[in-house]
């Protein structure tokens, strides 16, 4: 899945795609941006759709236009036999699990804040898991789990070797 975050911070517009960095976004009209550090490219329009909900459209940044909805997040996932905890990122905004077990979903397994740390409960069965937390849309591996590995296309996943 791919994600678009928007945030708004001192007045100002930002976007961070899946796997992208964060952009300051620079307004055209009330509804039509631009990249302010790519300003010849792509146009990001927001309006309501026919139900009333905000939708993103944007162009230029392929032959045909993309389409985007708001996304409602799930409640923070809070039961179940693993848990998975990540201390600090006291200012992040949503921190979200994904892995092998929810096919790397970044939006379907949210973390919650107890205490000084984010965390998430999931269920899962006995084998190996490799994982990453996704902290307002960037992806990191476990600092406390020292398991990763690399993958074919050269990424590092956290890894937990569950016995039972």
């Amino acid at each position: 899945n791919f994600i678009i975050d928007v945030t708004v911070e001192g007045g100002k517009l930002f976007i961070k795609p899946s796997h992208q960095d964060r952009h300051q976004l620079a307004p055209v009209s009330a509804n039509e941006f631009f990249d302010f550090d790519e300003p010849g490219e792509a146009r990001f329009v927001f309006a309501r759709d026919e139900r009333g909900e905000w939708a993103l459209t944007v162009r230029g940044m392929g032959p045909r236009p993309i389409s985007a909805r708001r996304l409602v997040l799930p409640p923070p996932s809070l039961k179940g036999n693993t848990t998975f905890t990540l201390r600090g990122h006291e200012r992040a905004s949503v921190v979200a699990l994904a892995g092998t077990f929810n096919n790397w979903n970044q939006s379907q397994t949210l973390c919650g804040r107890e205490g000084d740390a984010w965390v998430c409960r999931v269920d899962l069965p006995a084998g190996r898991h490799a994982y990453k937390f996704v902290v307002d849309g960037v992806w990191i591996t476990d600092p406390s789990n020292p398991e990763v590995e690399r993958t074919a296309e050269g990424h590092v996943n956290s890894v937990l070797l569950k016995t039972r």
